[in-house]
């Protein structure tokens, strides 16, 4: 086996692409395939590469909306969940950059890793990771939108299915904006 050769086939055949080309080509090629399964409430659930990418253009169109761009960090805590992969996929999509952060990390870690990176935006998961958050809202002013992803958003948290929403409603308005980001 030839090591350089194999590493010179997988660099041509890469070469021009990024995360967002790869995504796009495979939501195309296995549009009606499961792309993700999960369980949820002891069921399984599943979507398929198309509503994969139409969620993941939701939450990019939705961050745009929110002044979300490039160069910019977005935070995500949450578990083995759907919506993280999502969440990750809409930050590069709108240009970003994200970072996964522990769900072990103390509110202190998180204000370092908000404050080193300039966060904009965070995703997390429920309220108990919300609150972790809420506690260094005030020492962390670069993070100006928190996403909550299950429970009930208190006032200036965002809530996941209304930035899904608003995203949608932009993409609807505009598809081209997302193929051109």
């Amino acid at each position: 086996m030839d090591v350089m050769a194999q590493r010179a086939d997988i660099d041509a055949a890469v070469s021009g692409k990024t995360v967002c080309t790869i995504f796009g080509d495979a939501a195309k090629k296995w549009a009606d395939l499961p792309a993700l399964r999960w369980k949820r409430e002891g069921e399984w659930q599943s979507l398929d590469w198309k509503g994969y990418r139409t969620e993941v253009a939701a939450v990019a169109m939705g961050l745009k909306a929110l002044g979300f761009g490039p160069g910019q960090f977005g935070l995500i805590m949450a578990r083995n969940v759907p919506e993280h992969v999502i969440a990750d996929l809409g930050i590069v999509h709108a240009g970003g950059a994200a970072v996964s952060v522990y769900n072990t990390l103390a509110p202190e870690q998180i204000d370092y890793l908000a404050n080193h990176s300039e966060a904009t935006v965070a995703f997390v998961e429920d309220e108990a990771f919300l609150a972790k958050f809420l506690q260094i809202r005030s020492s962390t002013p670069k993070l100006r939108h928190l996403i909550l992803i299950r429970g009930e958003a208190p006032e200036g948290v965002l809530s996941w299915d209304s930035l899904v929403a608003d995203g949608r409603a932009a993409y609807e308005r505009d598809p081209a904006a997302f193929e051109a980001a």
